[in-house]
């Protein structure tokens, strides 16, 4: 006797697949997805710097940490960066506005005037900005219709912090020491 499931009046035949499906990149998803379902034209005219430096002058005590993570996995968000320009025109171009527009919104949330720029009040808030970023991050992507199922909050957290931390050494997040 063979396993499987009656389905009564069932016109066609149907099929059951009980092989495990794959899942992509959650990273590459996740970039795919603050890329694509945002709109902004944010300025991305700014250059990389020295990891120490940025985090000494933006003042950033609690979420240095992301720095750490980047490091980490440098190779991975880099990679996943690369092959999302290659699948989409501009691709990485239009995470970093997503991202800086949510950078804005923060800045706007704690009254930081950016002409001219209060680098003071930012390093005020420096931690509380990165949280607001993530958070914004993160409502995104849950928000979402373009996540598929099978992720745990963890898994999506992890990825966030990932993309946050990349855009952070890209100083679209956080301001340039030079």
């Amino acid at each position: 006797m063979t396993q499987g499931v009656y389905i009564a009046n069932a016109r066609n035949k149907v099929e059951i697949n009980n092989a495990p499906r794959q899942r992509g990149s959650l990273l590459g998803r996740l970039i795919e997805i603050i890329a694509l379902d945002g709109d902004s034209d944010a300025d991305l005219n700014r250059s990389p710097f020295d990891i120490d430096e940025k985090i000494t002058f933006n003042d950033l005590n609690n979420h240095d940490w992301l720095f750490d993570l980047y490091v980490d996995h440098y190779n991975l968000i880099d990679d996943t960066v690369s092959e999302f320009n290659r699948s989409y025109n501009k691709g990485g171009e239009k995470l970093k506005k997503q991202m800086k527009t949510f950078y804005q919104k923060a800045l706007s949330e704690f009254n930081i005037k950016t002409r001219p720029f209060d680098i003071d009040r930012l390093k005020e808030f420096s931690d509380e900005i990165v949280t607001s970023v993530i958070q914004q991050t993160l409502n995104m992507v849950k928000m979402s219709g373009n996540l598929q199922d099978g992720y745990y909050i963890e898994e999506l957290e992890q990825g966030v912090y990932e993309i946050v931390s990349y855009c952070i050494i890209e100083c679209v997040v956080l301001e340039n020491p030079r």
